[in-house]
């Protein structure tokens, strides 16, 4: 311990060992926590850590509470990497491919979002504040003037550190104040090993480097700022070769030390009552928060703008992308971090700093976890890693290495569930945000056109999980497991597609059955279901709002050179630019045709079936349609029967209305020659009495703001005009 004058005093060795609790008495610490011992001294000197004359107050503990808040949700952030629960990250098909995003439009991911975020400032901030009160380093500071300086070197603190460690003189009992120190080692250890890895990060999960995508090769997560000063604290050190790269900038992160030094300074300067402890962080959260609010206003946020984007910021090219919405304002990237985000985190860590300093000490005791995970948080660093990752060690054992499970993080290669990763098949999020984690319902999983179907699904690059075939459950098939059930199937693998190969008389079944699992998307491809079955199907559909049926009677979905579920003949398929919503499965086929021979492609198929009571409607694949990031232009095609089509130019006429620029709309309405009472194919294609003829509907989509067109052949074309291509 150092004196007032410098020099080392000799320890006290008549006071309680280490494991002993002291007693809850009432005076000074009496709660057993505080690993921060010179946060609330009486005295002006930060290493005095003699106890105060009145109990202790709960400002002692705020940061222990905060260290063990981040250690929970950086362990529930490892938990959900490790067993691949959300994309997120700079891994594959996360935020180095910038559509991460796409999946986080919701108030409840973005609160997660920031609170991972929070993790790394925060122990690099509360490290900044164990150097000064004197933990694993020993910083001697003298006042000087109105500043301070250091009068001897940062040193390793030996009697504080070495000798409890190493336990080298048995004949010296461990003291109090010794115990605090050893506390303060164990803690400053860890945060300044989470500290350095954080700032000596590679991007090693990013199988492109940190490359955006193929298409913008010059786009990189890495980039670094134009502005010189902004460069010189982001600066990113990079081996392009070796791909070691520092992907948290050392300067902008020990900038978090820096200030956590400061606070340090500050609070143990003097005894600061507890409303000044609790207004000096409000204060100082609501600086950075203003900092926030400017770079957002001033255009200052992502290094890698042009690569890291939302969806509403990409809309907005030329323009201040950060000012879209809400979820634009809001999302900052870590990868390297820009202005926003260490704004944002340090306005984050300065409010709980200050409302676990608010708290009143009766309640701040009873957080047991946190203080817990707060004063321990070695330990259960430790132990959380061990159940995470080391527990696969056992399952190897058990049940070997090699899974033949694609890594989620590289579809190239297979590992092992050493690692976790072989015990949970990725969810495999697509660049365009359709997730294809399919399995295939058949009545005869190994029957032949299941069997075609998946064969040719899965050589698409679709990623097929499994088989459904009821009394077959436990076998593979195509080198797939095969379930019994749809909800096994669920539990197993949790799929996000079902695709139903199931003759018309039990189609309803099984799609009720998928339904009833909660598979999100179900695809029936059956035709000629009965009308009283698909009467039960709209009923539970109609039950719920987790589920969505695409079918019956339809050829499927298609992102091209993505995602196949269904029938379509896919080689005809080319990625691009429209989107295509067709009743007819054969017409949507022409379209496609059409928009391929004049080089715009399909962003995505959506073929909703032609019978009378479809799962989805024109209206459905519209809405889905008209938000879809990669579709510049929409084709429908609609037919005789029913007044869906009529419907969609409502919501034309809404779209076009209310949208600054829409998107251009390509129709046709094919059954204008058919006769009254006559079925034309499909069973909802049919003329009654009283239906809205063909011409009726083409002029409604026409009124609404459409362009028609007489036949396919020319839908290429007339979009290829409208796009100004």
């Amino acid at each position: 311990m150092a004196g007032q004058d410098g020099s080392r005093e000799p320890p006290d060795r008549s006071r309680t060992p280490c494991n002993v609790t002291p007693k809850r008495d009432g005076s000074g610490n009496d709660h057993g926590y505080n690993s921060f011992p010179g946060y609330n001294t009486a005295s002006p000197r930060a290493s005095d850590t003699r106890p105060p004359t009145k109990p202790a107050s709960a400002r002692v503990l705020a940061p222990d509470l905060l260290r063990g808040l981040l250690m929970m949700v950086m362990a529930l952030d490892h938990a959900a990497l490790a067993l691949h629960t959300w994309e997120h990250g700079t891994g594959r098909v996360a935020e180095a491919d910038g559509q991460a995003v796409l999946r986080w439009n919701t108030a409840a991911a973005y609160a997660v979002r920031t609170l991972t975020h929070l993790c790394g400032a925060g122990f690099t901030f509360l490290l900044g504040m164990g150097v000064v009160t004197e933990g694993w380093l020993t910083l001697a500071m003298a006042r000087v003037g109105k500043g301070w300086t250091d009068d001897g070197e940062l040193a390793a603190d030996d009697d504080g550190v070495t000798r409890p460690l190493l336990r080298a003189r048995d004949d010296i009992r461990a003291t109090a104040e010794r115990c605090a120190h050893l506390s303060w080692s164990i803690h400053n250890v860890l945060l300044a090993v989470l500290s350095l890895v954080t700032i000596f990060w590679n991007i090693w999960l990013s199988d492109d480097g940190g490359v955006c995508a193929p298409s913008r090769e010059d786009v990189s997560t890495r980039s670094s700022p134009s502005s010189p000063l902004l460069r010189v604290w982001f600066w990113v050190m990079m081996d392009v070769q070796s791909r070691v790269v520092s992907g948290f900038p050392p300067l902008a992160w020990l900038s978090f030390a820096l200030l956590g030094m400061l606070y340090a300074r500050v609070t143990t300067a003097r005894p600061w009552t507890r409303r000044a402890l609790v207004l000096g962080p409000v204060l100082g959260a609501v600086c950075f928060s203003i900092l926030f609010v400017l770079t957002r206003v001033l255009h200052l946020g992502n290094l890698s703008e042009r690569c890291l984007q939302t969806p509403d910021q990409q809309r907005r090219p030329g323009q201040n992308q950060y000012l879209a919405s809400a979820a634009s304002f809001l999302y900052v990237v870590k990868y390297p971090p820009d202005v926003a985000f260490f704004a944002l985190t340090m306005a984050g860590n300065l409010l709980l700093l200050a409302m676990f300093t608010a708290v009143p000490p009766r309640v701040a005791r009873r957080f047991g976890m946190l203080l817990d995970f707060g004063t321990s948080a070695l330990f259960f660093y430790i132990v959380h890693m061990v159940v995470l990752f080391g527990a696969g060690t056992l399952v190897v054992a058990a049940w070997g290495r090699e899974t033949g499970v694609a890594d989620p993080m590289d579809p190239e290669k297979t590992r092992g569930v050493d690692n976790l990763f072989g015990l949970h098949r990725s969810s495999g999020m697509s660049t365009d945000g359709v997730n294809h984690h399919v399995f295939t319902h058949a009545g005869d999983a190994d029957r032949q056109q299941a069997t075609s179907n998946a064969k040719d699904t899965i050589g698409y690059g679709t990623k097929v999980v499994g088989g459904v075939s009821p009394g077959k459950g436990g076998r593979t098939h195509l080198d797939l497991p095969v379930f019994g059930t749809v909800k096994e199937a669920v539990e197993q693998v949790n799929p996000h597609v079902s695709a139903v190969f199931v003759p018309a008389p039990f189609a309803a079944r099984a799609i009720i059955e998928a339904i009833e699992a909660e598979v999100p998307v179900v695809v029936s491809v059956a035709e000629h279901i009965p009308v009283h079955d698909l009467l039960r199907v709209q009923e539970v559909l109609r039950t719920q709002s987790r589920s969505r049926l695409v079918g019956p009677n339809c050829p499927g979905v298609i992102a091209p050179g993505q995602c196949r579920v269904g029938i379509m003949p896919f080689r005809q398929y080319a990625r691009g630019c429209v989107g295509i919503v067709s009743k007819s499965g054969t017409l949507s086929y022409e379209a496609v045709g059409a928009t391929t021979a004049a080089g715009l492609g399909q962003s995505l198929v959506v073929a909703v079936g032609g019978d009378p009571m479809p799962g989805t409607t024109i209206v459905d694949a519209l809405r889905v349609l008209f938000e879809h990031e990669e579709t510049e232009g929409v084709v429908v095609i609609g037919e005789i029967g029913g007044e869906q089509e009529l419907r969609a130019a409502e919501m034309i006429r809404e779209y076009r209305r209310s949208t600054p620029n829409p998107k251009p709309v390509v129709a046709m309405v094919a059954g204008q020659t058919a006769p009254r009472g006559k079925v034309m194919g499909h069973a909802g294609a049919v003329l009654t009495p009283g239906d809205v003829t063909a011409a009726e509907k083409a002029r409604a989509l026409e009124d609404a703001g459409a362009v028609l067109v007489p036949h396919p052949g020319v839908m290429g074309s007339t979009m290829k005009a409208l796009l100004g291509r």
